[in-house]
């Protein structure tokens, strides 16, 4: 298997992963553990040596491996794979791990794992594993195992590590380094404010020269009861005033609650900020060292905040009346440093985590144009990073000027690709010499994309209709093998229409409802037929417009849809309507 230079990962398929009767329900996850760090060359991308999980899904785990250990780098690292699986009765398959040797500086990589039997109460159950596949091409089959070479996602990156079950989000900063912003977290969230940090070494630190306090921040929606740690490395002389953001009044203000910890005066503060000025309405005396690591904790449960340096209870805040109003609306979670006061301050390994129960409740979640934010969409490379508890996927689909269809939003290829031209007007060809923007490879076809899609496991596939005959459309999707999961998504009754009258058997989304067409389209989709789903009219300003449609439409016996960011105000009023299907950019955190 030769990697292109450059190229930074690999996703493999381990599996399938088989019960004693073939099924291929066996659950849980395969952890993946580098023996060492290491730096990719020509990127500079920073590997460090961290356990990284992956679940199984339909028997298979894909299953993320660094290029950069065979091209262009001179460590020589040792993955160790250990396995956490039970079969679909809930019983626990117990197997031993194993280790992979990827040798440096080689273009070949030789993964060479043995394929095992277990014996679980006196069952054979089947365990796959990848044997040697250097220098080889396509399917190669052995003892209950499948390795799709195939299916290699060569050159991209993924920046998501499945957490804990119980974290909302985490970084850990394990990405090439930047200059002024912080860019896309581990778990595929954009860091909404952060120009004042960057990554380095595979840690967050200010960045010289700005303001009197700089920040970063990720939305967290309407999750009041919360807790956020972070590793805060401190610098080995001067001083330091770092810490963690908890809470803000809204998307757009600067307004927060943070909570940072001051060598020069031993003290921990909980700081409350507006425009006019930062009010320090707690502090604590605590001793801090320079050029310690030290784990600091903030928890923000029923408005009472307390915080724990290495586990230890240091300070305890019953927030005001005033303040729980002003800070009510929008949770912001992330990390603060003091330019004048702090020298350097290095923040690794940050998370944050629900406590109590969930606040946040999606049936139905839908990676929007099958990524996450931050990342390249309609890409397939992509769809390896959606985590396994979102329920599905959605891409949109064009055809050329020659019958082929391809996944692509907009009717040009201009904004997300390296070329330009109409896509009605080119040729499959024109189009496949086309990259993605971002790292996202080629342009998919809409069939590589099914393809895709169907093998990671999504329970749903939603196909968004964008231009081209509709009964070449249906032909395909209704000849694939995901044809049970696939979701024709279209935009008005009339193309709705037109689908059921070349598959009967389409399940079928209708969008762009309204307030003033709503009473219309539920009347003609029920006239249509097998119509699941009618979402309103996408974007934030156009729900919170149209959101009295959905008891129209949960009463015409739809589900009611949304197709929104993550501000809490558009979340919460979705959830408080009855919407139970939601295509986001972030579909991996609602339900966390």
């Amino acid at each position: 298997m030769t990697f292109p230079t450059g190229a930074e990962t690999v996703t493999v398929s381990v599996g399938p992963i088989l019960s004693a009767d073939g099924r291929d329900d066996v659950r849980g996850t395969v952890t993946v553990t580098p023996s060492a760090a290491t730096t990719h060359t020509p990127s500079g991308s920073h590997f460090p040596a961290h356990p990284r999980s992956y679940p199984v899904r339909v028997g298979v785990a894909e299953v993320e491996l660094l290029a950069s250990d065979a091209v262009d780098c001179t460590v020589t690292r040792y993955y160790t794979f250990s396995f956490a699986l039970t079969d679909r009765d809930g019983t626990a398959v117990t197997l031993a791990s194993r280790t992979v040797f990827l040798t440096a500086v080689t273009p070949v990589v030789d993964l060479d794992l043995l394929a095992d039997t277990e014996i679980v109460n006196g069952t054979p159950v089947s365990i796959a594993a990848v044997t040697s596949v250097a220098g080889r091409t396509g399917t190669i089959t052995g003892a209950a195992l499948m390795f799709d070479v195939d299916s290699l996602l060569l050159g991209f990156r993924s920046p998501v590590t499945p957490p804990p079950e119980d974290r909302i989000g985490w970084d850990s900063f394990d990405r090439a380094n930047t200059t002024t912003t912080l860019g896309t977290s581990s778990c595929g969230q954009v860091w909404h404010d952060s120009s004042s940090f960057r990554v380095y070494g595979g840690m967050a630190q200010r960045v010289a020269g700005i303001g009197t306090r700089g920040t970063a921040a990720h939305y967290n929606p309407a999750r009041r009861n919360i807790r956020v740690g972070v590793h805060l490395n401190t610098p080995a002389s001067g001083d330091f005033d770092a810490g963690i953001i908890i809470r803000s009044k809204d998307n757009v203000s600067n307004d927060l609650i943070f909570v940072t910890a001051c060598d020069s005066t031993s003290t921990v503060k909980v700081v409350a900020r507006t425009p006019s000025a930062d009010t320090t309405v707690e502090t604590a005396t605590v001793a801090f060292d320079l050029g310690k690591r030290y784990f600091f904790e903030v928890q923000d449960l029923d408005n009472v905040i307390t915080v724990y340096v290495d586990g230890t209870l240091v300070l305890t805040h019953t927030l005001s009346a005033g303040n729980q109003t002003y800070y009510a609306n929008w949770y912001d979670v992330g990390i603060t440093a003091h330019n004048s006061r702090d020298n350097f301050t290095r923040f690794e390994g940050l998370h944050w985590r629900n406590l109590r129960s969930r606040t946040l409740t999606m049936p139905v979640t839908l990676a929007h144009r099958s990524t996450l934010a931050g990342m390249p969409e309609n890409s397939i490379r992509a769809l390896a990073s959606v985590p396994g508890d979102v329920f599905g996927v959605e891409c949109d689909a064009r055809q050329t000027s020659d019958g082929t269809w391809v996944v692509m939003h907009d009717t040009t290829v201009d904004r997300t690709t390296d070329g330009s031209g109409t896509v009605s007007a080119m040729t499959a060809a024109q189009v496949a010499d086309l990259t993605l923007d971002g790292g996202g490879g080629p342009v998919p076809t809409l069939t590589e994309w099914l393809d895709a899609a169907y093998r990671f496991g999504f329970s749903e596939l939603w196909v968004d209709y964008g231009g081209g005959t509709i009964s070449s459309l249906t032909a395909l999707l209704s000849a694939h093998a995901a044809a049970s999961r696939i979701v024709v998504f279209v935009s008005s009754v009339a193309e709705a229409t037109s689908v059921r009258s070349a598959w009967a058997g389409a399940r079928i989304a209708i969008g762009s409802v309204t307030a003033a067409n709503v009473a219309t389209v539920v009347s003609g989709a029920q006239g249509v037929g097998g119509v699941e789903t009618l979402l309103i009219s996408p974007s934030d300003a156009n729900f919170l417009t149209n959101v009295s449609a959905v008891s129209s439409i949960l009463s015409g016996g739809f589900a009611a849809g949304a197709s929104v960011t993550n501000l809490s105000g558009t979340l919460v009023s979705a959830i408080g309507a009855g919407v139970t299907v939601m295509l986001n950019d972030y579909a991996h955190m609602i339900n966390r």
